[in-house]
């Protein structure tokens, strides 16, 4: 909005991921006039004697103040007077006027300066947000050679050969699913292969795809599935909820029995359950600052802090600064 042109999101972190490239950007899309300096003011003309200044100007005020010393002593009047030589050969520093006081001189207008030679901004990328591949030159869109491009083509025919279902699933879920993770670690250069993959059952450290593909899964939904996926006795307990009923606006017998064990494993007086890590670290943030008066907090850069808008942020490197802003979109700046 400032510089009156347009950038896409995705180019804004693919092509500029940094103050300099961005800079470079600019200075390829913008007219050469557009941050031309402004021409100095022209320095006005001296007065002849006799003639009137605007009310208000320098010369109107030397002329009130002449008038005053006229009629002073003569002590405070060539003390006045020295003061006003002293005035006037400061307004012709100022103006750059090379005239003396008594002589009038054309008006002279300076010419414009050129414009000043950009100076690069810091090359460090803003942590967090580049991708982890090194872009050709440091800066800029990723670039591969030839013998990696063949061999990232075969891989995405292959993949997508084999995981054809989850594709189309993938393609199908997007239209309907506002899913951020549907498009964790896209680049246009691998975006064929920037699809999840869909499941179609899961046990213990296993799960199969729609395609028939079995995966050992390491990653256990991010932790949720700590006893594997389906265990046995997880089965079992839910199955003898489910039977009791689950009336979830009134007190369960089974909150008590694991806040008990909980405060009695962790130490603490009291615990809270939360349905995210997001609700949890909001919780655990709101506490802090209503028991420290302090409103700042740290983050780790490029870890996930869950979902607020006040924990989505990157780093980045300003001259010498370190500073931050909003990862995406719709995230206020004044967080």
């Amino acid at each position: 909005r400032h510089f009156g042109t347009e950038i896409a999101f995705r180019q804004l972190f693919e092509d500029t991921p940094d103050i300099a490239s961005l800079a470079r950007w600019l200075d390829e899309v913008l007219p050469p006039e557009a941050f031309r300096p402004t021409p100095a003011p022209a320095a006005g003309p001296h007065l002849p004697k006799g003639e009137s200044a605007a009310a208000g100007s320098p010369a109107d005020l030397q002329a009130r103040v002449q008038a005053l010393a006229e009629g002073a002593p003569s002590d405070l009047a060539d003390i006045v007077r020295r003061q006003l030589e002293l005035m006037q050969r400061q307004l012709e520093l100022l103006s750059g006027a090379a005239a003396t006081p008594d002589e009038p001189t054309a008006a002279t207008t300076s010419p414009p300066a050129e414009p000043a030679t950009r100076q690069a901004g810091p090359t460090r990328p803003p942590r967090g947000v580049t991708a982890k591949l090194k872009p050709s030159g440091g800066t800029g869109p990723l670039s591969l050679s030839g013998e990696q491009e063949r061999w990232l083509r075969a891989f995405v025919e292959r993949y997508n050969r084999k995981t054809a279902r989850s594709k189309a699933q993938a393609a199908r879920h997007k239209r309907v699913y506002a899913d951020p993770r549907s498009v964790t670690g896209f680049h246009r250069l691998w975006k064929e292969v920037t699809y999840q993959l869909a499941a179609e059952r899961s046990a213990g450290s296993r799960f199969t795809d729609l395609d028939g593909n079995e995966y050992i899964d390491y990653v256990m939904s991010y932790g949720v599935a700590l006893f594997g996926h389906s265990p046995a006795f997880v089965r079992a307990a839910v199955q003898r909820q489910l039977e009791r009923g689950t009336a979830l606006d009134l007190l369960s017998p089974l909150a008590t029995e694991v806040g008990e064990l909980l405060t009695r494993l962790s130490g603490k007086d009291r615990m809270t359950l939360a349905n995210t890590g997001t609700e949890a670290l909001v919780a655990a943030v709101r506490a802090a600052r209503a028991a420290t008066g302090r409103d700042r907090i740290a983050v780790f850069d490029t870890d996930y802090h869950g979902l607020t808008d006040e924990f989505l942020l990157r780093a980045f490197q300003f001259g010498e600064q370190q500073r931050v802003a909003p990862l995406a979109p719709g995230i206020p700046r004044f967080l």
